[in-house]
């Protein structure tokens, strides 16, 4: 109801209180900016259509970059399902928060609202993230992480044979040899196409991922200590938590599939659905505190509350149950071909 966003004339007049003598309005360019701190003026990329309110938010505005292309305004277009986006500078941005999205460079048509929300992030592409620390860390250089006190390399850096942050070496031992192996490979995001599309809503939501597509997270710390990984959805209150390098992973409800640290293709629904499954590939766990101590495993198919909570964890496994301590209606062996009906076999 401001009328058009190009025209920041509108924006003011709508809001006169709010913005007062503290807005720094960019006419030919259509950017909204409050608390003038929060902008830094760089001549070598021109912002537009961005909304940038808070004490310290984005105040990189491209200068540490030398991206120069501020040539194409265009709306940006897809071809054979490719993103074809003009590189550099800050485009069509809503962000909102004292310190949000405050080491932008690259960002375009995303929304970090909340304190400290895509803080370290260079680059950004149709990311939406909601809450405080939301994906605070997202594409930002391997190298650079125990600088900006990314938690798993600060205060602790995984070169310390001590290194076990949040119990996570501890649940998996191996864990530390990975991020190393990480380190040495230079994993890093090179350009925002290796981070677009992901979606986080509630404190802390991916808070730790450094490079990923496509993921969303719902819920406080859902996803939080992701690392690296593509196309998991986390819906609940921990969910996915702990899933450091796991893609096509999904899990709804509380805690659902918490400390999953490894392997793709999960499937996790219910209360504490697959809680402790630190490792492991395309498993079923449907239900209550289905698989509640299972700590890896392949291929399994878990259905009922509580269910293969009396059975040591294993690959290929079925079993459906509806309570801890009852013989399985149905148990059997998807490699071994075979199948118990309770009472029959």
């Amino acid at each position: 109801g401001a009328g058009d966003p190009a025209d920041t004339d509108n924006w003011i007049a709508a809001y006169p209180k709010f913005f007062r003598d503290q807005s720094v309005e960019e006419t030919e360019s259509g950017n909204l900016f409050w608390a003038p701190e929060s902008y830094d003026d760089s001549p070598s990329v021109m912002p537009y259509l961005n909304v940038i309110i808070g004490h310290g938010a984005e105040t990189a505005g491209g200068a540490a970059s030398d991206l120069s292309d501020t040539s194409d305004t265009s709306q940006d277009i897809e071809a054979d399902g490719e993103l074809i986006i003009p590189s550099g500078g800050l485009r069509r941005n809503t962000i909102i928060g004292a310190l949000a999205a405050q080491s932008a460079v690259d960002f375009v048509r995303c929304e970090a609202i909340g304190n400290g929300a895509m803080r370290f992030a260079p680059y950004g592409n149709r990311v939406t993230a909601v809450g405080t620390l939301a994906y605070q860390w997202l594409g930002q250089h391997i190298d650079n992480l125990a600088g900006v006190f990314h938690d798993l390399f600060y205060p602790v850096h995984p070169s310390d044979s001590s290194w076990d942050a949040y119990g996570l070496e501890t649940r998996y031992p191996g864990t530390r040899a990975l991020l190393l192996a990480e380190i040495a490979a230079d994993l890093s995001t090179t350009d925002r196409a290796q981070i677009t599309g992901n979606v986080g809503l509630g404190r802390n939501t991916g808070l730790h991922l450094i490079r990923g597509a496509f993921n969303t997270y719902l819920g406080y710390n859902s996803g939080a200590h992701a690392f690296k990984g593509d196309h998991n959805v986390g819906a609940g209150y921990g969910s996915l938590r702990d899933n450091l390098w796991g893609s096509y992973n999904t899990a709804i409800g509380t805690t659902a599939g918490r400390e999953h640290q490894t392997g793709n293709q999960n499937v996790y629904v219910g209360h504490e659905a697959g809680l402790n499954h630190a490792v492991g590939t395309k498993s079923l766990f449907l239900g209550a505190e289905t698989g509640r101590g299972w700590t890896s495993g392949d291929r399994s198919v878990l259905i009922g509350p509580e269910a293969g909570q009396d059975t040591s964890a294993a690959d290929d496994l079925l079993i459906v149950q509806n309570q801890q301590g009852r013989t399985p209606l149905i148990s059997g062996n998807f490699a071994a071909q075979t199948l118990n009906l309770a009472g029959l076999a």
